[in-house]
């Protein structure tokens, strides 16, 4: 019993820090959340028209560039993803030097980059779902023939970002704390 309430007790620490570091680089969030949300949107968009395609006609003349386009659109959001763990990394360089300085492993460098990166996720998630929702909806209603969308789609989108996501702030993070902290602590 009391593990569980201790961890409860650090979730929500964990939470009023975040909204602290949320509101004290405010720019810099913004943009974070607001790109992850219009990237989650236009990957689940474009997820949809693809999945429609497929099961409306399998032998669609144009499926190869839909499936590059498809391509394509998940490049660049990783692409996005990749810039935005770089700079996240860039800018936490000397405190990621201190941090080794004081004996924090690479784990705990990780999870404490990943954190922030995941609760950008979630919000980024909670922007885009009412977007896709609508705007998918919009194209469904020009059809005879249509389906229900269902929550299942847009986690599934969630999912797929958080893992391109993870996978690049991992590797940003791991060449991070890979490196010599005497390095990032020269200027000092």
């Amino acid at each position: 019993m009391f593990r569980a309430h201790a961890g409860m007790s650090l979730f929500y620490s964990y939470l009023k820090t975040a909204i602290r570091n949320l509101a004290r680089h405010r720019i810099y969030s913004a943009i974070n959340i607001i790109g992850l949300a219009i990237g989650l949107a236009f990957c689940i968009i474009t997820f949809l028209f693809v999945h429609h395609e497929w099961t409306y006609d399998t032998f669609h003349e144009n499926a190869d560039r839909i499936h590059y386009a498809t391509g394509f659109a998940i490049f660049i959001a990783a692409l996005g993803a990749f810039g935005l763990a770089a700079l996240a990394t860039t800018r936490r360089t000397k405190e990621i030097g201190i941090r080794k300085v004081l004996g924090a492993s690479q784990a705990q460098i990780l999870s404490l980059l990943s954190r922030e990166f995941v609760l950008y996720i979630a919000l980024s998630s909670l922007i885009a779902f009412p977007i896709a929702y609508y705007a998918t909806n919009q194209w469904l209603q020009t059809f005879a023939y249509r389906t229900e969308l269902g929550i299942g789609i847009f986690l599934l989108g969630s999912l797929v970002l958080f893992f391109i996501v993870l996978t690049t702030v991992t590797t940003q993070t791991l060449k991070a704390a890979r490196a010599n902290p005497a390095d990032a602590l020269r200027d000092e």
